[in-house]
């Protein structure tokens, strides 16, 4: 992780980004909890400062980032206990609207990091309005759902034609 991380900004995309948030996130409970107190105070402020380097990589990359991308990111910023606008200001909101960008192609998986990471971080990104397009979009999802159902049930024969 190291050699991709001391690339040069253009050789870095936001898929790498992506990939050394979440490893940094899935590393950091079982190295910290190695630690004794003192060496967790400065191992914390180290991550805050390469957190915040790659979230400054991300900044201008955030046109490309994808609902999963955008997901994942929030989430392991979950993980880690940091608020992503505690370090680069705008960038809670920023992932938040790639989410809702994206959000058709968004997966299960990533509506529910979504929603983990804002309640573990007391975020309401985009000022509720990520809630209320998650809201929109299951319900919708839910709908169609019923909908194709009902349709496969009513063409078979032997059936009522009432959902």
């Amino acid at each position: 992780m190291s050699a991709l991380c001391s690339r040069p900004e253009s050789c870095i995309n936001h898929m790498h980004l992506n990939a050394i948030m979440n490893a940094t996130a899935k590393a950091w409970t079982p190295a910290r909890a190695r630690l004794g107190q003192q060496k967790q105070q400065q191992a914390r402020h180290e991550m805050h400062a390469f957190l915040t380097n790659m979230l400054q990589r991300l900044q201008p990359l955030l046109p490309d980032v994808g609902a999963r991308e955008a997901s994942n990111i929030l989430w392991s910023s979950a993980k880690l206990g940091v608020d992503p606008d505690a370090l680069v200001p705008g960038m809670t909101d920023s992932l938040a609207h790639q989410f809702m960008t994206n959000m058709d192609v968004a997966t299960g998986q990533g509506f529910a990091s979504v929603l983990v990471a804002c309640a573990k971080l007391q975020l309401r990104p985009c000022q509720g309005a990520l809630f209320k397009a998650i809201l929109n979009g299951w319900q919708q999802q839910t709908c169609q759902s019923l909908t194709f159902k009902c349709g496969r049930h009513i063409t078979q024969p032997g059936h009522s034609t009432s959902c």
